[in-house]
This record gives structure tokens, sequence and C-alpha cells, in this order.
């Protein structure tokens, strides 16, 4: 609905005067004042009923309950609950409620904490900030300090010489056993 320069009201006005005289049709008002000929037959029937109060501008606002609001049943069970057990938060409250009103308007855990919220039940809570661990690259190996890097290396290689060492060992077991001397 763009208007001119003016407040929207005056123009309104001015438009339902140069209407009233009769020396223009609705088409040549609308050029003249750059609106739709919908806003300006809109315009004329609230100015029929109202007179120039009609002329106002409405609140937006929405006249009734939001379709999709919570039903207020649900609504005091969920402060009821929150009242008795004060440590409870959404989750908790909304397995019970989910029990009590199984096909209620697909009730969820965060309608319910946004219902707590809206109502002062909810306390905000203390982010803990993470730490990023300090490294300095290198790990600890039996025989002391080594670089990080190698020592994935060094872990492979004593692997394999314990393995080595069993085998050895059960040998030379084997050996004391058939009597047979080692040199």
């Amino acid at each position: 609905m763009p208007w001119k320069d003016t407040t929207i009201m005056e123009q309104k006005i001015e438009f339902i005067c140069e209407w009233r005289t009769g020396k223009y049709s609705i088409s040549e008002l609308c050029k003249r004042f750059v609106i739709s000929r919908p806003t300006a037959y809109k315009n004329i029937s609230r100015f029929e009923e109202d007179g120039y109060e009609g002329l106002r501008e409405l609140s937006r606002k929405p006249r009734g309950i939001h379709p999709n609001a919570t039903n207020e049943k649900v609504v005091n069970r969920i402060l009821k609950l929150k009242e008795n057990h004060k440590l409870w938060g959404a989750k908790k409250i909304w397995k019970l409620l989910y029990s009590d009103f199984p096909g209620d308007a697909m009730l969820t855990v965060l309608i319910v904490h946004n219902i707590l919220k809206k109502h002062g039940l909810v306390k905000p809570q203390k982010r803990l900030r993470r730490v990023k661990p300090i490294t300095t690259g290198l790990s600890v190996c039996c025989n002391g300090i080594v670089n990080s890097k190698r020592a994935h290396k060094i872990k492979t290689e004593l692997k394999l010489c314990a393995k080595m060492f069993r085998i050895l060992n059960s040998l030379i077991q084997t050996f004391n056993l058939l009597h047979i001397p080692l040199y």
C-alpha cells in the first residue's frame, strides 16, 4: 500500500475526500494516490462503517489463541510437576506427561522446556569452557622420553622383541628337556 510522502492517515483522509466529491473514478484515484483497487475499496468500506476512525491502522496482533498453542490443562500439569519436583528438568517432566497425555498436541521436550522458561522456572546452566590439552609432542616410553612420531615405531619394535623373546625362551626350554647343550 504505497502512499505518498505525507502521513498515511492524512493520505487516506484526502483519498476519501476526493472520492466523496464524485469528480473522479476509483481507477483515477488509485492511479493518483498510487494504491491498488482492493486497497481503495477496503478504505471506502471502512470509512462507510466507522467514519474517519475506521481509516486508522488496525492492530496486527492475532485475535485469538494460536492454533498450535499448548492446551492449558497440559501447561498447568507441567507447572504443577515442576512445583512438586524442583530439581527435575524438561526431560523428566516430559516423560511423565507423555504417559499422562499420550496423543495431546505432539508434546516434545522442547515445548516443555519453553513453557518452564516462559514461567521463569529454568535456570541457565553454567557452560564449562573446554580447555585444550597441552601437548609437547613427546610421549613416555619404557626407556625415557621419545618423540611421539617415533613412539609408535618403538612400541611395535618392543612388541616384536617380546614375541621373539617368548619364542627363544620356549626353544631354550625345549633344548633343556632334550638335554642338548646349547654350545
